[in-house]
């Protein structure tokens, strides 16, 4: 299945996701899953889906797992995978982007370095968590104050490089000065542990007196939110952000702040000559 994620051009993320959602499906059934049938295959993902619960984004990648390994690696043509047609949750859980001022203070709170300059980095342009930590350093293009993103399903991006990131991220390089990584591990031999630097995240996180709902991705949210309260139109921001379809950019202009007060003054002004008595402010 590895190399069959390999072959297809999967990002690291999306394999270990896929091969996440099989092991979970072995461990419900107690059984390897090339000995399952389609019955209880099918009767996985309803369980997934109307007892367990799981919410839209994460069913999708579980099923989106098991196709993978049964239909592509195993060759099985069932129809669970491609004529049936399964209905996602109804539910759809809006993301969590933190204001401008706890963005700050929950990377301040961050107490190394180098994974205080990773969040900062992840935060200033929107990266996703893997493209934060495996950040290379000829990536970066001074003389352009651009950056060059490889992001989901090998897709690249030119990003806008503020100049005080810049200069961050020259005064730590000279710390380390590692030919490849921006952020190398303790031992110079790759990029940042994925874990460890969740670990530090998630430290920084209890300190501030952040909730759990507040992951490293809140970042990236708060970044593309931010960008639309600015004023700066959603299709700069899906190009920004990476995002294929536009509907996934959509998600973040669900009344922003500056569009909800927009909406109040702007429903004042509609309705004030037209209810009894008028509206009052704040009302």
């Amino acid at each position: 299945m590895i190399q069959d994620m390999e072959l297809a051009g999967l990002t690291p993320g999306t394999q270990k996701t896929y091969i996440r959602a099989v092991a979970a499906l072995q461990a419900h059934y107690g059984l390897r899953p090339d000995r399952l049938t389609e019955k209880q295959v099918y009767s996985y993902v309803l369980w997934m889906r109307d007892e367990r619960g799981v919410a839209k984004g994460m069913l999708q990648t579980q099923f989106h797992g098991l196709k993978f390994f049964y239909y592509r690696c195993l060759g099985y043509d069932w129809g669970l995978f491609t004529k049936k047609r399964v209905r996602l949750p109804r539910q759809k859980r809006l993301p969590l982007a933190l204001p401008p001022e706890d963005c700050r203070q929950l990377i301040a709170a961050i107490d190394k370095p180098v994974y205080r300059l990773c969040c900062s980095t992840m935060y200033a342009l929107g990266l996703r968590i893997a493209e934060g930590i495996s950040f290379p350093v000829d990536a970066i293009d001074s003389k352009n104050m651009t950056v060059r993103i490889i992001g989901k399903r090998n897709q690249e991006r030119i990003l806008p490089l503020p100049e005080s990131l810049l200069r961050q991220w020259r005064a730590f390089w000279k710390t380390h000065r590692h030919p490849r990584w921006l952020f190398p591990n303790r031992r110079g031999a790759n990029h940042l542990c994925r874990k460890s630097f969740y670990n530090a995240f998630c430290s920084a996180r209890e300190y501030a007196g952040f909730g759990p709902r507040v992951t490293p991705h809140c970042l990236r949210h708060g970044f593309a939110t931010h960008l639309l309260e600015s004023g700066l139109d959603i299709r700069t921001v899906q190009i920004l952000m990476g995002h294929t379809n536009i509907r996934s950019t959509q998600i973040y202009t669900h009344l922003t702040e500056a569009r909800r007060s927009d909406l109040q003054k702007h429903l004042h002004e509609l309705f004030r000559s037209v209810l009894p008595g008028g509206l009052t402010d704040g009302k």
